[in-house]
């Protein structure tokens, strides 16, 4: 019994890691407006949980040419759902955005595309945000 249950624990904890490494990577987004702006939303999910999120806006006709606002956290999954928090102690004055309480789907497509897309959130600039993961 107790070599059952140790072989229990191994292949379930052998099963988490496996679904993290599939989870982790650069996810991005980039849009050109019809303006000639160029939008370029990225997260990171790193394998030791944490997370760096970053939206840059390159303005084509403004004074202020470039923008960036940045997030940073932790994450967690838990089948196929990725959830965020951001602590206290992630919050500064380069990472502006709490990511606490905002959850996202893993998306996998037909041409084995793997997509992270928000679907709630305190920030309302990420709901439904799209991104799609880079290959290594």
């Amino acid at each position: 019994m107790k070599y059952a249950l140790l072989l229990f624990l191994v292949t379930f904890n052998l099963s988490l890691s496996a679904q993290s490494e599939k989870i982790t990577g650069k996810y991005v987004k980039t849009l050109n407006t019809d303006s000639g702006d160029v939008m370029t939303w990225t997260i990171r999910l790193n394998s030791d949980r944490t997370f760096l999120y970053h939206f840059q806006i390159n303005n084509k006709n403004e004074e202020l040419k470039e923008e960036n606002v940045f997030g940073k956290g932790i994450w967690r999954s838990q089948r196929g759902l990725v959830f965020f928090t951001t602590n206290d102690k992630d919050l500064d004055k380069i990472h502006t955005l709490n990511f606490s309480n905002s959850r996202a789907r893993i998306h996998i497509d037909a041409s084995k595309n793997t997509f992270i897309v928000f679907y709630d959130s305190d920030i309302s600039e990420i709901k439904e945000l799209e991104l799609l993961k880079e290959a290594n």
